[in-house]
């Protein structure tokens, strides 16, 4: 059964796995905590934390003691949920078990704190698995550098960079990838570029779309409309498939040009599902700025006949932009 169980797990046959589950217990088969193992790791990857936890309770009431594998899979789900206190629920009952972490759990753990934001843990745990002499791998230094990008710490970015090199970990794309937006949300663009031609020569990695959204963050905080059309055409000749926010990057930086006419051509470019508020925001706010609060005016409406916020605060904003620049003139 716990075959069965694996195998319909990784396809995320659910129906089938459950009648499988029915029929074990139909059949008088006890579960082991294996069994449990593997149905709260499956449920826990399809985000059905009810399921989860149902399972972790049959465990339990079945006097089945968890292990390490057990709590790794509750672990990185509520992780990924953002559950901090189900986490911390979890370690406790780490504890109660006397089981001992793992790199896998220190690397679940890791990861949860830097999505959750918590600096502080995140780094607590990082030093404990060091003092333990655990080899962390690269998805540890991914949140962590992650966690110092997402708060604007610099310093602590760059010296984990250089830690990841003293021991020997090859970044991986995502690694990459926060080194280079942090270094676009401050406007090094030197820096910026340095790190994506590394990532661009790496053995195993290749820029992705993120890497080139993140160049368009940074040539848009930089003005430079003409490098970000530039690294825009590089990605399209890459074959990396733009998402809704290369699009708002580009835009956003062509529309700071004041270029009407380009911003213009290029929100025409644009397919219509990747037209979102930021897109939206910018070619107005170009328009408007540029004489043209007329047609600004009548994006305003189209955004608001499209829903695209729940709020309403975007439009009352840009109708007063519209109604500012609409006086100066």
């Amino acid at each position: 059964y716990n075959a069965l169980f694996s195998s319909y797990g990784k396809t995320q046959d659910i129906p089938n796995l459950m009648r499988y589950v029915a029929e074990m217990e139909a059949n008088g088969v006890q579960p082991n905590t294996g069994t449990y193992n593997i149905l709260i790791n499956v449920f826990g990857k399809k985000k059905d934390l009810e399921t989860m936890e149902a399972f972790w309770n049959q465990l339990v009431c079945n006097n089945l003691r968890p292990d390490v594998f057990t709590f790794n899979a509750m672990l990185a789900a509520y992780g990924k949920a953002l559950q901090h206190d189900k986490l911390e629920e979890m370690r406790a009952y780490m504890a109660e078990y006397h089981v001992l972490p793992n790199v896998a759990t220190y690397q679940n753990l890791i990861e949860a704190y830097s999505r959750l934001g918590e600096v502080e843990s995140m780094e607590e745990l990082y030093n404990d698995a060091v003092q333990r002499d655990l080899p962390l791998g690269v998805w540890a230094y991914t949140s962590l550098l992650t966690a110092y990008c997402n708060r604007g710490m610099m310093d602590k970015l760059n010296q984990t960079w250089a830690l990841m090199k003293r021991k020997q970990v090859p970044p991986n794309v995502m690694c990459f990838n926060a080194v280079i937006r942090c270094h676009a949300e401050a406007g090094d663009i030197s820096s910026m570029l340095k790190y994506f031609n590394q990532l661009c020569v790496s053995n195993g990695n290749v820029p992705d779309t993120n890497s080139y959204n993140y160049l368009l963050l940074g040539y848009g905080n930089a003005r430079d409309h003409e490098s970000a059309l530039e690294v825009f055409h590089n990605m399209q000749g890459s074959r990396v498939l733009p998402d809704i926010m290369t699009y708002a990057k580009l835009l956003g930086a062509v529309a700071l040009s004041n270029d009407v006419e380009l911003t213009t051509s290029i929100w025409d470019q644009i397919p219509e599902e990747f037209k979102g508020l930021e897109v939206y925001d910018s070619y107005v706010e170009c328009l408007a700025a540029n004489g043209h609060t007329c047609h600004a005016f009548e994006m305003v409406d189209e955004m608001e006949e499209k829903c695209l916020d729940e709020t309403g605060d975007a439009y009352a904003r840009l109708r007063t932009v519209c109604r500012r620049h609409h006086s100066e003139t």
